[in-house]
């Protein structure tokens, strides 16, 4: 498992990609698909650890605002409209 509490810089991508790069077998690595969310610092972090033993996608949400805005539902998550893969 690989997690970082930071900020989302490019230097925080960085360390968060070279730690879950270090936890991946070598001959596990071809083939790999890697997607992450729509931070633009992975478009580069991914392929500088991984190369060209990875594959990577962004799988970026869609969201609208839920119509009913009654007391049971203050906590609850907007509604996913779609979805965009890069």
């Amino acid at each position: 498992m690989t997690w970082l509490i930071s900020d989302r810089s490019f230097e925080a991508a960085m360390l968060f990609i070279r730690d879950l790069a270090s936890r991946i077998a070598d001959d596990a690595k071809d083939g790999l698909q890697i997607t992450a969310d729509g931070l633009a610092s992975y478009k580069a972090a991914v392929p500088l650890q991984f190369g060209q033993r990875g594959h990577f996608a962004q799988l970026m949400r869609h969201y609208s605002e839920t119509p009913d805005k009654d007391p049971a539902r203050k906590y609850s998550p907007d509604i996913c409209t779609g979805i965009k893969i890069e």
